[in-house]
């Protein structure tokens, strides 16, 4: 930025003794005051630098220029398919291509235009060595985005592998990283914004995006955000848990809302598609056909695509030279003896303890094949530097010489166990000359160790038997051809090493057979044609609503400080906006009796309530008495029963704002609710004044989904005939009500009546978690100050009669992430109490 901030404040020196500690107490504030205003207005110039950028992005993105004659391929993961590394001699860059599943997999695609972009996986943040890099990565056909390196520990190291990865493995989340899980999540977020960044600099009308594991899991929304159009596919390389494990985690609607911005969103078993559909109807109650999961009018469609390897790159390695001649070191050195293999990293998923427990365990039960047999385990380092590897790198040393001290000998030690990676050749030829290879995932995606094993086996050396836990996707394509073993059976799992070793030469040829012609046929190059023409058959979802971008407080912050000479106006909904919402299994009766406002949330909004040019209004559908129970003692303005009441503040009296209705229907819609609760276990009625609700959120999904259907039916059949009123079924209640007593109508005339006492409003901030049939409150307000001749992509449902002037600052917020007519979203309650807290304390200010 070219403006320089200046800070000139002097200090009075010549002041008594007696005034010195005023004094200097006085200054202090106005310095504070100043350093406030200075980082505000930092902190807004960092936002506006921002948003200029990405709007640059966006145009640039939609811009119909260099149309592009054929459509390439985007492969965006994580990391670059290459090491960096820099001579610090002379400065100069270099690469070596990495290995690994998603790589090896990924170079075997043929004939497509491929352009791979992802972190080079360094911090850079030298704008030299960052254009060094990208000119020598453009000619790989790479597109490099730099991260520094407090993200990465954040957003890598902090929220994909301690928190996402855990939990896909079905492991516990660490209470650590719990506490921190929403500052990790913001890094997240954050990252994942620079991906969409540095795709859509590139992205040409017609390209395909392939978007890469669990790193970049938010990166599909903020892609259809700006292309509704795009082909968007995700690929999740790691198991997808079942829903009662993802619903532990905090971020868990944002993540598959994302998801569902997608085209095609690709599993690598079928068991993952099940539970992903799983936790979009338990999690967000959409509907799931067979072939997808339906939001809106949209179809995100779901599939299984396992993956596969480029055989031809093993078994063409095997005639290698420098092959050969491990080949021959290795019979050599285990000369009379069988070899079972086991190449895994060391991680807690893939169950190396499990393994060596297992060898031990079949060397006491057969003591004849003491000396006659061994196991090389390759345990490649994985994140040295975290304490839980650290502390299963000593375990598993400790297991391998406690096995080694009891079955080996001077010349000989049953386990051969290396804590390193080993080069490609030497991993062909250990796999090549391996008698048996033993798998003991707990937990694994795929596992890509088992088909290249399987690629390496040749009638020449004798084919080899393949050990293989159930617990990895590969076990549902490899099961005919290896030995399925439970890792978590010692037992089992010893008796299956017996078993491989002395299976005769027939059996092992008929295993292999059949393991080969999967291997063969599955290849990496039939797992992404298959993704991709799937891809390219989908429609678009070009009608999915999309999850809005998360508020930034400091910007509302601002805003209410710059419109203070404004009449400012600030909208809140009542359960989950500052109150919890009613506990499963909780009566209706006993949560209104005792809901309650956090007394620091109460505090804030009085403060509010009270300040100059301030009104605060609550909006919800609960009725007056539990109104007034909650929100005890204010001043704000209190709409109950979806704004039908209307109390003006403290000590006044309840005004309807509506003509009265016609409520004789309720009578017989009583009748209707009574018979379907009877007939619903877990389901209740709440009836107020003004309308009726039939909540059935605590029964049995299916049949209350059916229950619910029926009774809509007989509602719309029976006892609504000829009644003004509306039905609205959503969230898992079903409630009859007035026509045209939404909270969008209501906070509408609430406004009217505000703007005619302050026709000045300069700043309305909106916040709740309401249904979405009351979403037009968002809509209505956004409506109010972007008039139907701007550039609005839709025509509202509506169009308020409150007109705000352009000027007017309106923030829209949904309590929760999910999809709807808000421009931002917080997560939670707490978070609608930090805001208006903050707000409240620039008020008194």
């Amino acid at each position: 930025m070219s403006e320089e901030l200046r800070l000139n404040i002097g200090t009075d020196q010549g002041s008594d003794s007696e005034g010195d500690d005023r004094g200097e107490y006085e200054r202090s504030k106005a310095r504070e005051k100043v350093l406030q205003d200075q980082i505000q207005e930092l902190s807004t110039k960092v936002s506006e630098e921002r948003c200029l950028r990405r709007a640059k992005v966006k145009r640039s993105a939609m811009s119909p220029s260099n149309p592009s004659s054929e459509s390439r391929l985007l492969i965006v993961a994580n990391r670059l398919p290459m090491s960096l590394k820099k001579d610090e001699a002379t400065g100069v860059w270099s690469f070596q291509m990495s290995s690994g599943g998603l790589v090896s997999a990924l170079l075997g695609i043929k004939n497509v235009d491929m352009v791979w972009l992802g972190w080079p996986g360094v911090p850079v943040e030298n704008e030299k060595d960052q254009e060094a890099i990208h000119n020598l990565l453009s000619a790989q056909r790479c597109h490099p985005v730099f991260l520094t390196k407090q993200l990465i520990d954040l957003y890598y190291l902090g929220y994909s592998n301690n928190v996402l990865w855990p939990l896909f493995h079905y492991i516990p989340l660490p209470i650590d990283d719990l506490k921190n899980s929403v500052k990790m999540f913001e890094a997240y977020e954050e990252a994942n914004q620079l991906f969409a960044d540095a795709l859509l600099s590139i992205y040409r009308p017609g390209d395909l995006v392939w978007v890469h594991d669990y790193h970049l899991m938010l990166l599909p929304s903020m892609l259809r955000s700006v292309h509704q159009k795009m082909k968007i596919g995700f690929f999740l390389h790691t198991p997808f848990p079942s829903s009662e494990i993802y619903r532990a985690l905090p971020q868990r609607e944002e993540i598959v809302h994302s998801l569902l911005s997608s085209d095609l969103i690709g599993f690598q078993v079928y068991d993952d598609c099940r539970h992903f559909m799983s936790s979009c109807t338990r999690i967000l109650g959409l509907d799931t056909p067979p072939t997808g999961v339906q939001l809106g009018r949209g179809l995100a469609v779901i599939g299984a695509f396992p993956i596969g390897i480029d055989p031809d790159r093993f078994t063409d390695a095997l005639n290698h030279p420098a092959v050969l001649n491990h080949i021959a070191e290795f019979k050599e050195q285990f000369k009379g003896m069988k070899i079972i293999v086991g190449i895994d990293r060391l991680d807690y998923i893939k169950g190396i303890p499990h393994k060596i427990h297992a060898m031990e365990q079949f060397l006491s039960t057969n003591p004849q094949w003491v000396g006659k047999v061994v196991l090389i385990q390759i345990a490649v380092p994985s994140r040295t530097d975290v304490p839980e590897y650290q502390k299963l790198a000593k375990e598993t040393h400790e297991f391998v010489g406690r096995v080694n001290g009891r079955f080996g000998s001077i010349v000989h030690s049953p386990i051969h166990y290396l804590d390193q990676s080993i080069p490609f050749v030497k991993m062909v030829a250990l796999y090549c000359v391996a008698d048996t290879c033993l798998i003991t995932s707990l937990r694994d995606g795929m596992n890509l160790v088992s088909y290249e094993y399987v690629a390496c086996q040749t009638a020449v050396h004798g084919e080899g038997v393949l050990i293989l836990s159930e617990f990895c996707g590969a076990s549902q394509s490899l099961g005919a051809g290896s030995l399925r073993i439970n890792p978590w059976d010692i037992e089992e799992t010893s008796k299956a090493i017996q078993y491989a070793l002395e299976m005769s030469s027939n059996e092992r040829k008929e295993y292999h057979r059949y393991a080969m012609q999967y291997v063969s046929a599955h290849t990496s190059q039939h797992w992404a044609d298959g993704f991709l023409q799937k891809l390219k058959q989908t429609k678009n979802v070009v009608t999915v609503p999309l999850v809005p971008k998360r508020l930034q407080i400091d910007d509302v912050v601002h805003a209410f400080q710059s419109k203070s000479s404004s009449h400012r106006v600030i909208i809140l909904g009542l359960v989950g906006t500052l109150i919890q919402r009613r506990a499963s299994g909780m009566s209706y009766d006993r949560f209104q009796r005792f809901a309650k406002c956090n007394p620091s949330a109460l505090e804030a909004i009085r403060t509010l309530a009270e300040a100059p040019n301030t009104t605060v209004i609550i909006l919800t559908s609960r009725n007056r008495e539990m109104c007034e129970h909650v929100l005890d003692d204010t001043s704000a303005w209190i709409g109950a029963e979806n704004g039908f009441f209307l109390k003006k503040g403290r000590n006044l009296a309840w005004e309807t704002i509506q003509e009265p209705v016609d409520n004789t229907w309720m009578d017989e819609v009583t009748k209707v609710f009574d018979y379907f609760t009877e007939r619903t276990p877990k389901s209740f009625i709440e009836k107020e004044e003004t309308f009726m609700s039939w909540h059935y959120e605590d029964a049995d999904r299916e049949f209350s989904e059916l229950q619910a259907r029926d009774l809509l039916m007989h509602l719309v059949a029976g006892p609504l005939v000829n009644t003004s009123t509306e039905v609205v079924n959503c969230c898992k209640l079903l409630q009859v009500r007035p026509a045209g007593v939404s909270k969008g109508m209501m906070c509408d005339r609430i406004l009217n009546i505000v703007q005619a006492r302050n026709p000045d409003i300069g700043f309305v901030l909106c916040m709740g978690d309401f249904l979405s049939r009351d979403d037009d409150i968002f809509e209505s307000l956004s409506s109010a100050v972007e008039p139907a001749q701007s550039n609005r992509m839709d025509t509202p449902r509506r169009m308020p009669s409150t007109k705000l002037p352009k000027s007017c600052y309106v923030a829209t917020v949904n309590v929760g992430a999910k999809a709807g007519q808000a421009k931002k979203f917080v997560r939670s309650s707490v978070e609608v109490e930090k805001i208006i807290t903050q707000l409240a304390e620039c008020a008194n200010n």
